[in-house]
């Protein structure tokens, strides 16, 4: 990949149980770079075990996926389809991405969103993938748009950030 000054190699993998301390820190330090997240400062709110565990299950999932971009060993981003264990929405893929922000603008979210995608088409469970986007991260709007990802309803109220309310877009793709 190449951004405004500099080349880099980027290994898209899953995530692995293993993978949890470094998740977590990695998921601590982008909360604070931007309001766009569902989280902030207070991070996921959970222990280095329980993330072990998570990742676990979710490595064993036939409907959920923890795909990690490295670049020197270093987490650069995150993608994440999390879906029920309900039959009647299991089809469902909830699309989670975070990028670090020293690495925005130079294609990881679309290489991120690529990779989920592709996931979902060989899984053999997801239909659906949907998502929840910030109605001003005109970045991620666009990423998902020119990703085929559909508009489906702008909702009033979807954030609440800095005790002011502001609307989020919900978007989904059918593979």
């Amino acid at each position: 990949m190449s951004g405004d000054s500099h080349s880099f190699d980027v290994v898209i993998r899953e995530a692995v149980p293993d993978d949890a301390e470094v998740l977590i820190d990695f998921l601590k330090r982008t909360s604070s770079q931007t309001d766009f997240l569902t989280q902030g400062e207070e991070g996921i709110g959970v222990t280095v075990e329980e993330e072990h565990h998570h990742l676990a299950n979710i490595y064993e999932s036939e409907n959920n996926s923890v795909l990690l971009a490295l670049a020197d060993d270093r987490m650069i981003g995150i993608a994440t389809v999390s879906a029920s264990n309900k039959p009647k929405v299991k089809h469902i893929g909830e699309v989670g991405i975070v990028i670090d922000k020293e690495f925005w603008g130079m294609g990881l979210g679309t290489l991120m969103v690529y990779e989920l995608i592709d996931w979902s088409k060989t899984s053999a469970v997801i239909k659906r993938l949907e998502l929840r986007v910030h109605e001003k991260n005109a970045r991620a709007v666009a990423l998902y748009k020119k990703m085929a990802f559909q508009e489906e309803a702008v909702i009033d109220r979807g954030l609440r950030i800095n005790d002011e309310y502001v609307k989020v877009i919900q978007m989904s793709l059918l593979v």
